[in-house]
């Protein structure tokens, strides 16, 4: 089974013709950061470390959600 990076999916949106924004394209470079963290391989049940999270802040309209889709998707 293959997990598609959220980074991936952002350019989809934006070849589909979604406006680009630089702080979206930043936000979603740190969260294919924490994307790859989870979606290591684990050598044990305590080997892996818990990831560093991530907190997105902004004003109403600038993509949170969108960006929180495109992470769980």
């Amino acid at each position: 089974m293959s997990i598609t990076p959220p980074s991936s999916l952002y350019r989809q949106q934006l070849a589909a013709g979604k406006t680009p924004d630089p702080v979206q394209a930043a936000a979603v470079q740190a969260l294919d950061t924490l994307h790859a963290t989870l979606a290591a391989p684990r050598r044990g049940l305590f080997s892996r470390a818990k990831p560093k999270g991530l907190y997105l802040h902004g004003s109403v309209g600038i993509g949170k959600t969108f960006l929180m889709d495109l992470f769980f998707a």
